[in-house]
């Protein structure tokens, strides 16, 4: 029988995810973005495709619908196990459907059920965002991969369906295009993740990729900076809420103005830094710019410390240390030595050894971590943080960096967030951190008018006040606008200044639907009680934990089988663990690119990883141990086959004698004893390592052999599925 077309990755698996476009529109400070996703059923029988994916921190989902075979189809959002319940009704019935859920880490996964062979289904989703000046920068990111971290995934709220899987083997494509248009074109504008084209009209420019199209490996950036005959306007606009009834919606956005200010003559700066393998490369070049730039940026006056984490925790000094040349100077020595080759991201270890540093001064300590924050259990970490009595002032670097943890953590302590991809100026992010930490703690008190006529306030509180960062707040009210927003700003000294915003039309860009959705978003962020959190996700149509939205193709003909689960896999994000440089692979499918001569333990997927232990050295040399990782162990693999290149003489004795971990051997050889088929084991425990590698580990010959061996597994009498499940179960469990 003939196996249809489509995507399949290099081992022969079947991609359902055939590409996604996305049309970016940027209009002053609103962003709105649409996503279309396309999945395909290229194999001969029924299929479940289940895809988890990103989107920004504040990104708020505005409309979902789904196109299956020609026909466009909607639903509703609806209280979550409403909505998971259709769906699986729908699939146990025989119909098509599609489920989409969100995470409390800012993560969605969308199920598309029932498709069958031949089926094609788009989801087409919407969102909005408002964007913020940092300091005369606006940036603009859309995520397109998840990395891979560190940690138990349990510590998320994923189920192990949605779970995201990473295959150095495969490439996902995608096209965008952006329009920006007012004021926001007159920016000078730079993409520092993609190459670009650019035409330019009267009021508007669009954007596309040179090359037409582009990889899933790295976050799309845009940088929008102000020349300095640009000022950024405050607004206020006001405009009834279709939702609510004889409510109004006002929505504020500005950059504070705060007089008479003297910045802190002095500051403790607790520098935490992860030195983790998926830090190697780009990241670890970012982070050694950035803290040679915090060592320029300190005075005298100042003290500080630098802890360096991976599995492990290393400091420069047991104690806070002033700020002086020949400290200095001796911070930058330990920081050129500073390489990612710490192993795992035991980050929440590192933060509590910054917290423990006494200070010498009685003030509230600043922590600033640089991190591409590539974990599961942040909750823990964020909720420590807030108890710590510490700013965190946040450095996400890399291509895939982890937002939702980065902005977390500096919100709920009262500090700030930048995100650096590896071809934009981290010096410039740490001079405006510093513009934040000098700044004194300043409050601020809102009065929109009217007495206690006033609504409710979303935040109700604003976390952080600092003069270079934009600042949204939302208010809700019985009439109509206020007249004049009076902003008060104090702070410890005794400061006391105000800032007027008067009022404005709403523009035309904006709906009042949109802004009534995004204000009823962040009146989420602080409703406590979950019923009273679904409700109102329920009546704005708005995703999240405690809601879902399904959407039910009903087929004449009804599909008979269950769907077959296709997890669709993850690209490795460009330039992660040092596999390649983002720097020079702007339009060049990564996995085909061998990696740098530095490599670690983190090169491989999170489920093949085991422990590193400081002894672990290069296996060409005597004292090397014979239990190699997993990146050794296949090179030895290809040494051997070069030599033996007949795979059935092959035992797991043979793989054990080139140095496989011993309690791998220990398991193989078990389930060797219950199921008589040693050598069967031995393919498909090799094909599944080779699968799972990234690209260029196994010798392309050598590969051949083994994806051979393992399809000649297929013409014999047994069905070799049980003994690769029982392989992946003893890789996940033993070899981390």
């Amino acid at each position: 029988m003939t196996e249809p077309l489509g995507l399949y990755t290099l081992n022969e698996t079947p991609i359902a995810l055939q590409g996604i476009k996305a049309s970016v529109k940027i209009h002053e400070l609103l962003s709105e973005v649409a996503l279309s996703q396309t999945y395909k059923n290229t194999e001969l029988s029924n299929i479940e495709a289940v895809y988890t994916f990103a989107l920004p921190p504040n990104a708020v989902l505005l409309s979902i619908g789904m196109n299956i075979n020609g026909r466009q189809l909607s639903g509703d959002v609806t209280p979550r196990a409403q909505a998971e319940a259709t769906y699986e009704d729908a699939i146990t019935d025989g119909d098509s459907a599609m489920l989409l859920n969100r995470h409390d880490d800012g993560l969605y996964t969308v199920n598309v059920g029932n498709l069958n062979p031949g089926d094609e289904a788009t989801i087409d989703l919407g969102y909005a965002e408002l964007l913020e000046w940092q300091g005369d920068q606006i940036r603009f990111v859309l995520p397109t991969v998840i990395g891979e971290r560190y940690g138990d995934v349990e510590h998320s709220s994923l189920r192990p369906h949605e779970e995201p899987v990473t295959n150095g083997l495969i490439e996902h494509l995608f096209t965008l295009e952006a329009t920006l248009s007012g004021n926001i074109a007159q920016t000078q504008i730079t993409c520092p993740s993609h190459a670009m084209t650019s035409q330019h009209h009267d009021s508007s420019v669009k954007l596309s990729f040179a090359s037409g199209r582009a990889f899933l490996d790295r976050d799309f950036v845009l940088d929008m900076r102000r020349s300095v005959f640009m000022s950024s306007h405050p607004t206020l606009i006001t405009c009834k809420d279709p939702y609510d009834q004889g409510s109004f919606v006002q929505l504020a956005s500005f950059q504070p103005v705060i007089t008479d200010s003297e910045p802190c003559a002095s500051i403790d700066l607790k520098i935490v830094v992860d030195c983790s393998g998926s830090m190697s490369g780009d990241s670890m070049t970012q982070a050694r710019d950035a803290l040679h730039s915090i060592m320029e940026q300190l005075t005298p006056n100042d003290t500080f410390s630098i802890v360096r984490f991976g599995s492990t925790t290393e400091s420069f000094s047991r104690k806070m240390l002033v700020a002086s040349a020949k400290n200095i100077a001796k911070a930058h020595t330990f920081v050129e030595a500073t390489t990612a080759t710490l192993g795992g991201t035991e980050m929440e270890a590192a933060l509590s050894t910054a917290y423990s540093l006494k200070t010498l001064k009685d003030t509230r300590a600043n922590v600033l971590l640089i991190t591409d924050g590539l974990i599961w259990h942040g909750e823990s970490i964020i909720s420590k943080a807030q108890n710590s009595d510490h700013r965190l002032f946040t450095v996400g670097v890399g291509s895939a960096v982890s937002a939702v943890l980065m902005q977390d953590l500096a919100d709920t302590t009262q500090g700030a967030c930048e995100l650096v991809t590896p071809n934009e100026k981290m010096a410039e992010r740490i001079i405006r951190h510093f513009q934040r930490i000098r700044c004194p703690a300043v409050s601020a008190q809102f009065n929109w008018g009217d007495g206690n006529e006033n609504g409710d306030q979303s935040p109700s509180r604003v976390r952080r006040t600092f003069p270079v960062d934009t600042l949204h707040v939302f208010q809700r009210r019985a009439s109509h606008a206020t007249e004049q927003l009076l902003i008060q700003y104090t702070d410890d000294e005794n400061l006391e200044c105000t800032q007027i915003i008067s009022p404005a039309p709403l523009p035309e860009y904006l709906s009042p639907s949109v802004i009534a959705r995004l204000a009823a978003n962040a009146r989420l962020n602080e409703v406590d009680d979950q019923q009273e959190a679904t409700d109102l996700a329920v009546r704005y149509q708005l995703m999240t934990q405690y809601t879902a939205l399904a959407i039910v193709d009903v087929r004449e003909e009804k599909i008979k089988d269950l769907p077959e689960l296709r997890t669709v896999p993850q690209m490795h994000s460009a330039g992660w663990g040092g596999r390649d440089s983002a720097l020079y692979s702007l339009n060049l499918p990564s996995s085909v690119r061998a990696s740098g001569p530095e490599s670690c333990y983190l090169d491989i997927p999170a489920f093949l990883r085991r422990e590193p232990s400081a002894d672990i050295v290069n296996p060409s040399t005597p004292e090397a141990p014979l239990n190699l990782t997993p990146f050794e162990f296949a090179k030895a693999v290809c040494a051997q086959l070069a030599h033996q290149n007949d795979l059935d003489l092959w035992t797991i004795s043979t793989m054990e004698a080139i140095g496989l971990d011993q309690s791998i051997v220990s398991w193989l050889k078990g389930l060797a004893i219950n199921s008589n088929l040693e050598n069967t084991i031995v393919t498909c425990f090799l094909y599944e390592l080779m699968s799972t590698l990234k690209a260029g580990v196994f010798e392309r010959q050598i590969a051949r052999v083994i994806t051979k061996a393992h399809k000649q597994l297929g013409t014999k009498a047994y069905n070799p599925t049980d003994i690769q499940q029982r392989v992946n179960l003893i890789t996940d469990r033993h070899w981390q």
